[in-house]
């Protein structure tokens, strides 16, 4: 069976086995599948790690809290061994956090840049892979006002 804390699992080109999960049984159904013939699947989850130096991002982590008690750098792995990978950062302290390379694209699009996280406490973004950079497809401040 595929093991939910573990990032990549290989499935063979006509999608009858993913490491032991039959698709469309319980886990394999809630999984998202790259395009293409035999690659990896991706699984989100994993348990939240906090971060208190400049980090590189470990294959399994999903989540990560920003704890560091001054501007963070993160080294992010390269897109294009990632396509479809999500990660969601958020800060604990009012102390930006940013990619090492230039390979971040903000949320309103454009060329890619290194800031993904501001300076205040709880500000929260989502990255995605799309296979070149790392896109912000989700973000908020903390001191952000929803309306409904």
């Amino acid at each position: 069976a595929a093991d939910i804390g573990v990032t990549v699992q290989a499935y063979d080109a006509d999608l009858t086995t993913w490491a032991g999960v039959t698709p469309g049984t319980g886990v394999a159904t809630a999984l998202a599948v790259n395009t293409g013939a035999a690659g990896a699947f991706i699984v989100n989850g994993g348990a939240v790690v906090t971060k208190t130096a400049d980090f590189t991002l470990a294959d399994t982590e999903t989540f990560v809290i920003n704890n560091k008690a001054s501007a963070c750098v993160v080294t992010l792995p390269a897109a294009s061994s990632w396509p479809g990978r999500a990660v969601t950062f958020q800060n604990y302290q009012a102390f930006t956090l940013t990619s090492l390379s230039s390979n971040v694209v903000p949320q309103g699009g454009g060329s890619a840049g290194t800031a993904i996280l501001l300076g205040v406490v709880g500000n929260w973004a989502t990255l995605v892979s799309d296979s070149t950079n790392w896109v912000i497809m989700q973000a908020a401040p903390n001191n952000i006002l929803l309306l409904e």
